[in-house]
């Protein structure tokens, strides 16, 4: 069984249990998938052991933050990582940055900003409870995104884990092999995708 395989590996909870599955199963969209199980990972080390017993077994893994898409974006047959668990910590708050784990909710993340008289403008109707890493994956906005944009004008850099385990990086000025190549391949075609979006989207990419 997958549950057995994970259990061996990963340092986080492994859930496989029927209620637990069932619990997994649904956000809050109308969707219902049952997964096959579910990991709290303890951190990136936790996630790159699971990735690649994934990758080896041809399983797909999808994150999991609140569950807050409502389009069942934390829901798969696979396995499902559920980052809220343990991988919530707020690492640094700077003057102009912060430095966080994609499980922390942007509710809390508000508040130790606040300290600073700092604030992430991105505000979805979901601020209180989604997460970060979430917020990320979806691009989220809110009300004020006309004024301030939407999450991925926010983001300075990202330390990833691809899906057969490999660490990668990612920001403007530094980034892994593998951006680097998926810059060459859809860097020149730049123009070509930003002009086939709606035009509602266009529009805020020109903002």
């Amino acid at each position: 069984m997958i549950a057995d395989g994970l259990a061996r590996l990963a340092r986080g909870e492994v859930l496989s249990d029927d209620w637990s599955r069932q619990v997994y199963s649904v956000d809050a969209s109308h969707y219902e998938m049952l997964p096959a199980a579910v990991v709290r990972p303890r951190d990136a080390g936790d996630v790159q052991e699971i990735c690649r017993y994934a990758f080896s077994k041809k399983v797909p893994v999808t994150g999991r933050g609140a569950g807050t898409g409502l389009l069942g974006q934390s829901l798969s047959e696979g396995i499902v990582l559920d980052f809220a668990r343990h991988m919530d910590r707020v690492l640094e708050v700077g003057n102009y940055h912060v430095r966080v784990e994609p499980g922390i909710v942007k509710g809390v993340l508000d508040k130790e900003l606040k300290k600073k008289n700092k604030f992430l403008p991105p505000d979805p109707a979901s601020s209180n409870y989604c997460t970060i890493g979430g917020m990320i994956a979806d691009n989220s906005s809110g009300v004020h995104c006309l004024s301030y944009g939407n999450t991925i004008d926010f983001v300075e850099e990202l330390d990833l884990v691809y899906a057969d385990g490999a660490a990668g990086h990612a920001s403007r000025d530094r980034f892994d092999a593998r951006m680097a190549r998926l810059k060459a391949l859809l860097g020149p075609h730049a123009g070509l995708i930003q002009n086939q979006l709606p035009e509602g989207e266009q529009e805020l990419v020109r903002l």
